[in-house]
């Protein structure tokens, strides 16, 4: 499966030649170089508020059409209701002041009157609607933006995750998806509810008195050059901080973390780190002071322009009922038309505001999910079943991760067949698991190929190709859920198989002590959640062999299987080793040569390459690499 080419970084890569765990490691790095050129690339965008408005609008329609054109309609009647409240508030007042010479009648008031009460309680019942629609709505972006960014990372290639552009990428958006799609739609509904109430109001008023609408709009220039600048300030703040932050989660990471806190106390490190943190911290405030203080700054700035706009207009106003060109009840109707305006127009700025800051995410956002999109796999590639294999070739396989100069796998060729049972042995960093990730369909060669049953693994169905494969790494995931699920995810699809998991768990060693939990295997394990049973390293990994074995797969990868294991449990799975391949292909990686000698035939790697191959007794008599050490482990129990 490929993904969209990125434009590739200028930058050469740093230092030579890296091991798989470095380039693994590099991925957590933030660059702070490339991300502050990325901001000042999105900075230019701030001169497109029609497409940033564009884009905006597209999310929260996608996000949620419904609720998006019932907020859209209350904007609309919002603009309504405030432009009859003006003109009611006018005709009310003219049958106030004609019935004021007394021998009136109050039924010519009450009409107007109870209309304009109707109307302003119907404006307030939408008001109050659209700010909670409006908070719907946001979370409704946010749900949005999560489900593409997660089905980003659910899809693109496993290999992808070792760039470090794209975790910058992935983190950059993560981070932004908290709050931004909120602070997008409030943004969104206040420019759209605030143009729509500027132009009904507008409409009011030129009725009212054609003079005053244009003092008003050329008040609003300056207010829209301080939002636009205001919009800036937050944008430029919010990027530079960011590899600040970043640092600060992490910090903080290690000074809440249940793992972290054993070698948090066992070397003292809580006031190192503590220090740290506490400085990253106080100089973010600072900037935050300095950054709050031009802020404020602007605000009152802004304010002020807003004091003069309203003191003109109020003032014209004056001056036309002075000179007798309005009556009482024009002026009555324009003085509440232009305190409505005033704020209309302040919600449209305010809401520019929130675009230009949000313009950051929009940018990124879009720029992620277009630029990690998975290509399609053609229909015929689709179409085509797969079924375990007989036979697994790897031809002149090469691999090179993302980033790094050197391949980690030299022009490997080797074969697996169904029923045996296959070892990888080598030094740290020799290249085993990266090669135990192309066989399992995990990664794509650099070059070469690897052959199912003499077809081209890339012709095939990826999907379809590793629901016959089940791997287990060392470093396997310790799902914080129910014991069933710990070793149903191996078959999701077969999840409330009770008794097929138990089965698996029989086989992985693991049953015994599942199904004395108090719940059984409903009991949550780990202590991340209220309830949950914790279980030692061993019986996690024996879950996880479980969840390998529940697979039922026609080829299992197990990557250092009784790393974790004592010897009678190690012992104990080794001796139905051979009933596991039954039919299947198993691969093993192991580090322990006791647990690799009865395999039908060993690969030893080294620096990336298969160096020597055979069975125990055909390498021992080479009195090569894997002789070696063999003999350095047997020394340890003579």
């Amino acid at each position: 499966m490929a993904i969209r080419a990125r434009a590739q970084d200028p930058r050469p890569p740093a230092g030579g030649d890296a091991s798989a765990d470095e380039e693994t490691r590099g991925g957590d790095q933030f660059d702070p170089l490339a991300y502050v050129q990325s901001g000042v690339r999105a900075q230019k965008s701030l001169r497109g508020l029609p497409r940033l408005a564009s884009s905006a609008l597209r999310l929260a329609r996608r996000a949620d059409p419904r609720l998006f054109y019932i907020s859209t309609a209350l904007q609309l009647a919002n603009a309504g209701i405030m432009s009859a409240q003006i003109l009611l508030a006018k005709v009310a007042i003219e049958r106030v002041l004609s019935q004021a010479g007394g021998g009136g009648s109050v039924g010519v008031v009450l009409p107007p009157l109870i209309a304009m009460i109707a109307v302003t309680a119907l404006g307030g019942l939408a008001a109050s609607s659209q700010v909670h629609l409006q908070r719907l709505l946001g979370e409704e972006v946010q749900r949005l933006t999560w489900t593409s960014i997660l089905d980003v990372t659910t899809r693109v290639p496993l290999e992808t995750f070792e760039s470090p552009d794209f975790f910058d990428d992935l983190q950059r958006v993560r981070a932004n998806a908290l709050l931004r799609p909120v602070t997008l739609a409030q943004g969104l509904i206040g420019l759209v509810g605030g143009v729509f109430g500027a132009v009904g109001l507008s409409i009011a008023l030129f009725v009212v008195k054609p003079i005053l609408l244009p003092v008003l709009l050329a008040g609003g220039l300056p207010l829209w050059l301080l939002s636009r600048r205001t919009g800036r300030i937050e944008f430029n703040f919010r990027t530079g901080q960011t590899p600040q932050l970043r640092l600060r989660w992490y910090l903080t990471e290690l000074l809440c973390g249940r793992n972290e806190a054993k070698e948090i106390r066992a070397f003292g490190l809580g006031p190192v780190v503590f220090g740290r943190w506490d400085d990253n911290y106080r100089e973010y405030l600072d900037d935050y002071r300095r950054h709050i203080r031009r802020r404020v700054w602007l605000s009152g700035l802004s304010a002020l322009v807003t004091t003069v706009v309203m003191s003109v207009s109020l003032g014209i106003l004056v001056w036309l009922i002075v000179e007798r060109r309005i009556g009482l009840a024009g002026a009555g109707a324009g003085l509440i038309a232009i305190r409505l305006l005033g704020g209309q127009l302040g919600q449209v700025f305010s809401g520019v505001g929130d675009l230009f800051e949000s313009a950051l995410f929009l940018g990124d956002f879009d720029a992620f999910v277009a630029d990690n999109t998975p290509a399609e796999q053609d229909a015929v590639s689709r179409a085509r079943p797969v079924a375990p294999f007989t036979e697994l070739a790897v031809e002149n396989v090469c691999f090179r991760y993302p980033g790094t100069r050197g391949d980690t796998l030299h022009d490997v060729s080797l074969t697996l067949r169904a029923g045996e049972v296959v070892a990888l042995v080598g030094e740290n960093g020799s290249g085993k698991t990266t090669l135990a990730k192309l066989l399992a369909q995990l990664f794509e060669p650099t070059c070469g190929r690897i052959l199912w049953d003499g077809v081209d693994a890339r012709e095939l169905d990826g999907e379809r190709l590793r629901s016959n494969v089940g791997v287990i790494f060392q470093d396997f995931v310790r799902y914080q859920l129910s014991a069933r699920e710990n070793v149903g995810f191996g078959r999701a699809e077969a999840i409330d198989d009770l008794a097929a998991i138990a089965a698996a768990a029989r086989l992985g060693g693991a049953h015994d002590y599942l199904s004395r939990l108090p719940d059984g295997y409903d009991t949550s394990l780990g202590k991340e959640f209220v309830g949950g049973y914790d279980l030692s390293i061993g019986q996690w990994q024996r879950v996880a062999l479980s969840r390998a074995f529940f697979r039922d797969a026609g080829f299992l990868v197990l990557d250092e299987p009784t790393a974790s294991l004592d010897a009678r449990s190690e012992h104990e799975l080794f001796e139905y080793v051979q009933d596991l391949a039954a039919g299947r292909c198993l691969l093993l990686i192991s580090h322990r040569f006791s647990t690799v000698r009865s395999a039908d035939r060993i690969y030893v790697m080294h620096g990336g390459e298969i160096v020597e191959e055979g069975n125990h007794d055909e390498l021992m008599l080479l009195d090569g690499r894997y002789a070696e050490l063999f003999e350095l482990q047997a020394q340890a129990y003579r």
